[in-house]
């Protein structure tokens, strides 16, 4: 897995194999025939999203059918919320904004819903509707630094208020043109629960999924022993901070060191406050451990926005996980539910 990813698995031997576009299948343990072994095989999806499945199975068929089933379904989640897909169903709300509803399907209306369930929870710092903001700075590209202007055009454009679903004819519409959906914070959550679907309808009872700083895991080990999940540091990119043993949930981290760049000495990264249009800077990185990913996804880009006092609170507060924040300064906070169960390294 890429050094750069928020988290890390101990206790797996990484292997990432790919030849001419035909992904290869990699066994991470040495067991014989008919042992409990880790079956693994990776995609890019998203755009430029490392997906890393890893299935525990006693038949190495077995776990590659499920693992290429699990896939199958991520893909075709991912062609409703890709907005690198020109045909995907948040390409074709974008492309509407301002002229109309557009019917979509009951998969895209949920996302949509807990996407503005999630911006109430978080009083707006988490908030799909950023499209227009993201475009503009465009990370991915040009590297663009908003001018104050630019930022007051940009607002109007960036309030999930003007998102309104109609769930009755399945529909969406966005209320201004120029709006624009973007399902980054909180599509890779969605999509792993899916393929995760998929693994335990396909007979795997363990494994994760790993998409870049997301992780939704169930079961346990070949060993039986839980899933051991490190966090990363977000100074030192080879050292972990902290680890935990986890089963059966979603771990996302959001971190000021995951996409960014530096312009005339100031070093800007991805996550943007919707208030501002500019880099939320209270906090390093934020970890949400939660009962499904799509919350813990969503939940940890808000409580790194909303900043290490408000975002604990967020954290302890609610239904939607527990977390370990890091402030600014480097300090660390853990959630009460997790403060006994926390390796501080």
């Amino acid at each position: 897995m890429n050094r750069r990813e928020v988290l890390k698995l101990l206790g797996l031997t990484v292997v990432n194999l790919s030849f001419g576009g035909r992904h290869a299948w990699a066994a991470l343990t040495g067991s014989v025939e008919g042992e409990a072994e880790i079956i693994r095989g990776t995609r890019v999806m998203m755009g430029n999203v490392p997906v890393t499945i890893s299935a525990v199975a006693s038949d190495r068929n077995q776990g590659r059918e499920a693992i290429a089933a699990a896939f199958g379904e991520m893909h075709r989640i991912e062609n409703l919320l890709s907005v690198f897909l020109p045909q995907s169903e948040f390409s074709r709300i974008n492309a509407a904004a301002g002229e109309g509803p557009v019917r979509v399907s009951s998969e895209t209306i949920e996302i949509i819903r807990r996407g503005k369930e999630i911006a109430r929870l978080t009083g707006g710092a988490f908030d799909m509707a950023l499209g227009p903001a993201i475009s503009s700075w465009d990370f991915l590209g040009k590297r663009h630094v908003p001018t104050p202007e630019e930022i007051a055009a940009l607002k109007p454009l960036c309030r999930s208020e003007e998102i309104s679903i109609d769930e009755t004819k399945q529909e969406v519409s966005l209320q201004k043109k120029g709006m624009s959906l973007d399902p980054g914070g909180i599509g890779k959550g969605y999509l792993a629960e899916r393929g995760k679907q998929l693994l335990l309808k396909n007979g795997i009872t363990s494994g994760i999924i790993a998409t870049a700083g997301d992780l939704v895991l169930f079961g346990g080990r070949p060993d039986g022993t839980p899933w051991r999940v490190a966090i990363q540091h977000p100074r030192h990119r080879d050292d972990k901070i902290a680890s935990i043993d986890l089963t059966d949930c979603a771990v996302s981290t959001s971190g000021d060191y995951e996409r960014f760049f530096t312009k005339d000495g100031v070093t800007y990264h991805h996550l943007l406050d919707p208030k501002t249009m500019l880099p939320a800077r209270e906090c390093q990185s934020v970890t949400v451990i939660s009962e499904e990913g799509t919350a813990a996804d969503a939940v940890a880009t808000g409580a790194f926005v909303m900043g290490p006092t408000r975002g604990m609170a967020l954290l302890d507060g609610s239904k939607n996980g527990n977390g370990i924040v890091i402030d600014r300064n480097g300090g660390v906070q853990i959630s009460d539910a997790l403060v006994e169960r926390v390796k501080l390294h």
